[in-house]
């Protein structure tokens, strides 16, 4: 079992982010409908895609007890069900209740969460983790969709920034025209016009940023890249047929070589062979014991 422990409010804030973009499972898109999850000892990554958006969170590790389990996926509805137990209380206790840790132990097919208090823990919740049915991991490759999309960042560039709840503004009308949103950036530092198709024009505040903004932006972006690099899966490798021809055969030659004969090559996960137990060349007799006394 591994177990760690991050706090409430970056726990949640980690299922709010991804759990928008996982998709649905489908027999066209069985790999999705889920969220995949990464302890590396210091940061929890989370990450999701449908295909069309995708998204990664990182949250810091406080306490972290390593037993073996270096990713899980949880399906979008044990996502969601962390999502309806586990809320802030409002008022002076929501900060509070954030910065306290929530503990996660991961086992072969649970993940349990549990509110940990000083004296007595809080909720909490086990859910059942997808268990993947082979070897052959067949799920996006979100780091490395991420990463190809950083190294097109311009360190340079233009960034606007503006408040999430004054684009939300602008989200039912593109849904009603389905059109997607334009955001224009000005001469002036303090307005992003926002365009929607041929109909639609309006404007938000920019959020104002200090004389380190950009190199504070950059810096954010080489962090993310630094992250996201060693997790990306290294990419699968289409080795020639003729080279795997060529393998067999010398696959073959070696046996026969030994006195083996090769009844089939086709397949060398399957290879089938021959052992001739009359061959006076062949030795089958087993090697005798280090304890065995052995006549001269």
């Amino acid at each position: 079992m591994t177990s760690f422990t991050i706090s409430r409010g970056q726990f949640r804030g980690m299922l709010l982010a991804t759990a928008p973009h996982a998709g649905r499972e489908t027999d066209d898109t069985p790999m999705l409908g889920r969220v995949r999850f990464v302890p590396t000892g210091t940061h929890l990554h989370a990450w999701c895609t449908d295909l069309i958006t995708a998204a990664a969170y990182r949250a810091e590790i406080r306490d972290f007890a390593d037993a073996g389990v270096d990713t899980f996926d949880l399906p979008i509805g044990a996502v969601r069900a962390a999502l309806a137990v586990f809320k802030a209380p409002g008022g002076p206790l929501r900060m509070s209740w954030c910065d306290d840790d929530m503990r996660i132990e991961v086992t072969r097919e649970h993940v349990t969460f549990t509110e940990v208090g000083e004296f007595v823990d809080g909720r909490k919740l086990a859910v059942q983790r997808v268990v993947p049915a082979n070897d052959a991991d067949r799920y996006p490759d979100v780091p490395r969709y991420l990463v190809d999309a950083l190294e097109g960042v311009p360190s340079t560039g233009q960034a606007y920034r503006v408040h999430a709840e004054h684009l939300a503004r602008f989200v039912a009308i593109a849904g009603w025209q389905e059109k997607p949103v334009r955001l224009h950036g000005m001469d002036s530092p303090d307005q992003v016009l926002v365009r929607c198709g041929g109909t639609l024009l309006g404007s938000v505040p920019a959020l104002p940023g200090n004389g380190t903004w950009k190199s504070d932006e950059h810096q954010l972006l080489s962090t993310w890249r630094g992250d996201l690099v060693p997790l990306r899966r290294p990419e699968r490798i289409d080795v020639p047929e003729s080279v795997t021809d060529a393998l067999r055969e010398q696959v073959a030659d070696i046996f026969r070589d030994n006195g083996i004969t090769v009844t089939s090559t086709t397949d060398l996960d399957r290879l089938r062979v021959t052992i001739d137990l009359d061959d006076p060349d062949l030795d089958t007799d087993p090697a005798p014991d280090d304890d065995e006394q052995v006549d001269p």
